[in-house]
Parts: C-alpha cells; structure tokens; sequence
C-alpha cells in the first residue's frame, strides 16, 4: 500500500507540475520552525491463564500483563517543503516534511513472573528506564492550501489553511514506517512581486497503514511553528 501512494503522490506532482508550466502559476512555499512531537508506542495487553494460586493446589487464575509502553517527548527542528500550482483560491501542491526531535526516552516493560527469590509469587513485574534519545521524521505528501481571501483591499488576504495526507517514516529512537496526516494555518505579508513572508502553525498526526489484533496503538503527532516564504 506504501508503494501505491508513493505512486500517487509522484503522479499528483507530475499533474500539479505539467499545469503550472502551462498556465505560468508555478509556486513554491518552505516553512521553518521549531517543533515538540511525542511519539508513544502502545502493545496489547495478554492474559496469562496458565499458573496455580498460592496454597491453592491445582487451581487456576487470570492475570493480565499491561501491554510495553515507549515513549519519546521532546523538541526539535522541523521544515517543509511545498511544489506546485494556483489554481483560483487554492494551491496544489506536493510536499515534504523533515524534523529531528530530541527528547527523554521512557520505556516501560511488564512481565509475569511465578517464581520471585526463590518464592512464589504469580504477579506482574514492571520494569522502567529512562534515557535521552532523538528521532528524526520524514513526511511525502500531497494536498491543498486554501486561500479564502484573494481581494487585494481585504486586510485577511494573506491567511490560508491547508491539508496533505501522505507516507511517513521514522528512524532513531523508533523504527516505523506508516500513513501520516497534516494541517496548517497561517498568514503571509507580500513583500515584492513574487514573494511572500509570514507564519505558520503545522500539525501532524501518523499511522501504521494497516491495523491487526496484535498491532501496538500509537500516538505519533508533532506540533510546530515556523516561518512560512512563498515565491510564485
């Protein structure tokens, strides 16, 4: 599924690129900012059924061990980058996304154990560790800005609001490759013909792109402001 929105996205890049250079509405946006992103990695809870209660002989019990928990939160670069063409209020574009996020790394592990110093004890041990880690993203996407406001005696006419959906990759403290959503808002001042300068809040929330009993919940967003230029 990974390898057929990487077809499209390429596909959209290509439409959005033959347009611009038939109507002369080429555009280009990059943003650059800071960013705090929190990534949680969740896995299943399990039942263990198969041990006896202490001074109970050959009874049976239930105990369920709490699904490993990784967590990287902290802040970091971020940048983007947008390829492609006005069409009336709206730019399509392509775009990409980098961010390099350093933060405290918490690992929480859950184990059951029958048998404690020799004694037993038919229980869950929780084991925890902290350390400093970083990740970096990688975002490949496609979408659309919206520019309600194009008259020019309208104080509003540099807002816009956007939305891209796309493939995403993360390498570092985690290991994982998925779907990912973004938006962003933001205001840009004309400061020359073809070049615009403002600000930008961006949002991004990732995926797995396929979900199974056995598949870890996960909380992957990153939340970053920037400084937005447009040339077109």
């Amino acid at each position: 599924m990974r390898n057929t929105l990487f077809v499209i996205v390429l596909a959209y890049l290509a439409a959005v690129t033959a347009y611009a250079e038939d109507n002369s509405l080429f555009h280009f946006s990059a943003t650059a900012g800071g960013a705090w992103g929190h990534f949680l990695e969740k896995g299943r809870s399990m039942d263990n059924s198969a041990y006896n209660f202490p001074g109970i002989p050959d009874s049976v019990g239930y105990v369920e061990i709490p699904g490993d928990r990784d967590k990287i939160t902290g802040f970091g670069p971020a940048f983007e980058m947008k390829f492609g063409s006005d069409v009336g209020n709206f730019l399509l574009f392509v775009n990409t996304q980098f961010a390099s996020i350093n933060g405290e790394r918490e690992i929480i592990m859950y184990d059951y154990k029958r048998w404690q110093d020799g004694k037993e004890y038919n229980d869950v041990v929780r084991e925890e560790m902290e350390t400093d880690d970083n990740l970096f993203r990688f975002f490949l996407g496609m979408g659309f800005d919206y520019y309600p406001f194009r008259s020019s005696d309208n104080l509003m006419r540099g807002s816009f609001i956007g939305l891209s959906v796309g493939i995403m990759s993360i390498s570092g403290g985690f290991d994982f490759q998925g779907v990912s959503a973004s938006a962003d808002l933001g205001y840009v001042w004309s400061v020359g013909e073809h070049l615009n300068v403002g600000l930008a809040c961006v949002g991004t929330v990732d995926g797995p792109v396929i979900y199974g009993e056995d598949t870890p919940a996960y909380d992957f967003f990153t939340v970053w402001f920037g400084v937005r230029f447009e040339y077109k």
